[in-house]
């Protein structure tokens, strides 16, 4: 009888530590899998914005151009690319990490690259989520005060933020991440689940 629970208990530690095995490789798949995809975008992307650059170079001739320019310099612009809008890129010299930005959340969006969660460049009250896969947002905890973070839009204007503080938040405290007082937010998952790890940081453009 003895034997026979023993044999039951190892037969169960196997299982455990196959399905363990299998969750670990299918995590490592894909985190791949994202950093390819956010690889092929970022390409697009970068080939797109050297484009909008040397167009937005020439002055324009006419008053019409004129009052067209001002008027795409005030908005938010995006670019589609395979049926997926981004807002521009994301760049952490401190983690080696240049990803795009979706212009707007989802699940199936986060499996490709990190997504503007609420707010906007404009305004200042911008917050981007990601997966916490190594390729993304995975590395966040790294971050130290004084690190730097650039937003470029997809027309190549930067904004340079340095960041300011770190937290963990429970996941039902939506009014916390959005809500505060930092021009920009980063946020992922914890390797848990359990919480949400935000990196807060403030626009240091002009200072």
């Amino acid at each position: 009888m003895k034997r026979a629970l023993g044999n039951i208990c190892i037969i169960i530690g196997v299982i455990f530590l196959l399905g363990a095995a299998g969750l670990l490789v299918h995590n490592m798949n894909e985190d791949a899998s994202a950093a390819d995809a956010a690889h092929n975008v970022m390409t697009v992307l970068a080939e797109e914005i050297e484009k909008r650059e040397h167009e937005s170079a020439d002055l324009p001739k006419t008053e019409s151009e004129v009052i067209e320019r001002r008027k795409e310099e005030q908005e938010e612009q995006s670019l589609t690319i395979d049926g997926n809008v981004y807002m521009g890129y994301l760049d952490i010299p401190s983690l080696n990490i240049t990803l795009p930005i979706m212009n707007n959340w989802s699940y199936d969006g986060l499996r490709i690259a990190p997504c503007r969660y609420s707010g906007t460049l404009r305004d200042g009250n911008l917050v981007i989520c990601a997966h916490n896969y190594t390729s993304h947002f995975g590395r966040l905890d790294e971050l130290k005060t004084g690190d730097e973070i650039f937003i470029i839009d997809i027309n190549g204007k930067a904004e340079k933020y340095t960041v300011a503080d770190s937290q963990e938040l429970e996941p039902a405290r939506i009014e916390d991440m959005t809500s505060s007082d930092f021009e920009l937010t980063l946020f992922t998952c914890t390797y848990t689940g359990m919480t949400r790890y935000a990196v807060r940081c403030v626009n240091t453009n002009y200072h």
